[in-house]
Parts: C-alpha cells; structure tokens; sequence
C-alpha cells in the first residue's frame, strides 16, 4: 500500500489515516499504544515531533504511552535507547512513530501515513539509526515558519487521539523519557 498524504487542514483526509490506523491496530491485535515522537527542538521544522508530542502527553487516553515531547526529545543521540526501551517495557504494545521530513514545495503541510516503520534521519542520510514503529506519520516541512509546524503537530495529535478515542486499550503508564 502507497502511503496516505493529504494537506494537514483536509478533515477528509485527517479521517483516511484516522481509518487506516485504526485498521493497523485492529489488525496487530495489540491492546497497548505507544507513540514516539522524534526530534528536536533546536530546529523549527524539527520540533514537530516534540510539540505533537508535547500535545499528546496533556489530551490522550491514559492508557497510550508518549515518548518525544519539548522537555524530553526523542532524537538522534538518544533514539537506540528510546527503541530499546520501547521493546523492553511494552514487547506487545502497538507503535506509532511520528517525525518531520523534508520535502518539495508541492508538498510541504502534507502529512503522511505509512504502513512501515521510520527511518529517522533517512532524508539527511543517517542510515545508523534503527527503524522504529509498525508505522508512522511525517509531516512534510521546509524552510516554513514555525506557525505552520504546530498548526501541522496538533493536526497529527488530533489524528492520533480520534484514532485511539473508542479503542479498548490496556491500562498502560505515562512516561516521559528524560534526556541523560
């Protein structure tokens, strides 16, 4: 399957990823959700996946565990560990990465969902990072403001709580992994 890209502002197409990740649970059979969200902070069209997180941590479910927020970033010095973390402390939990990538002017406010894991740093040709998720969302970014980038970071935690809202889920724990 192609991945899924529609304009953050498309409610339509919010509502096609909000479809296929509920499928992709379903079909896993998982009853426990984690959510890594990678980046940083100290470039704005970076921080997408540490605000969406950051969001997350305050309106979802109880029962979905948040890695990557502003305060403690998911990234490239510390993403072996988070992986590691993530299948040590939840092996059967369903896993969801959220990240920026960079794209062509045509594209840029897109949100992708991929029936695959991320390759975090793929587009800036770190191939030493592991992949990580049974799936995951990108928002497409550029040279842009930061206004687009969290406008696109609560989109992706709309996308997420709607999609785990009704789910049955674990009673699971909130954990915020703090930078060594």
């Amino acid at each position: 399957m192609l991945p899924i890209k529609v304009h953050y502002k498309e409610e339509s197409g919010k509502q096609k990823i909000i479809n296929a990740i509920k499928r992709e649970f379903k079909q896993h059979g998982h009853r426990e959700v984690v959510i890594v969200c990678v980046g940083t902070d100290r470039s704005t069209g970076d921080a997408l996946g540490p605000l969406t997180g950051s969001t997350l941590v305050k309106k979802v479910n109880k029962n979905v565990t948040v890695y990557g927020t502003i305060d403690s970033a998911v990234h490239g010095q510390n993403l072996h560990e988070i992986d590691e973390t993530v299948k040590r402390k939840h092996p059967n939990a369903f896993v969801i990465a959220i990240d920026a990538c960079l794209g062509h002017s045509t594209s840029v406010e897109s949100i992708t969902f991929a029936k695959e894991p991320l390759r975090p740093g793929a587009g800036v040709g770190r191939d030493d990072l592991p992949r990580i998720g049974h799936c995951h969302i990108a928002g497409i970014v550029n040279v842009g403001g930061l206004s687009i980038v969290m406008n696109m970071s609560d989109a992706i935690a709309d996308i997420i709580i709607k999609s785990f809202k009704n789910q049955k889920l674990v009673p699971s724990y909130m954990e915020l992994v703090r930078e060594a």
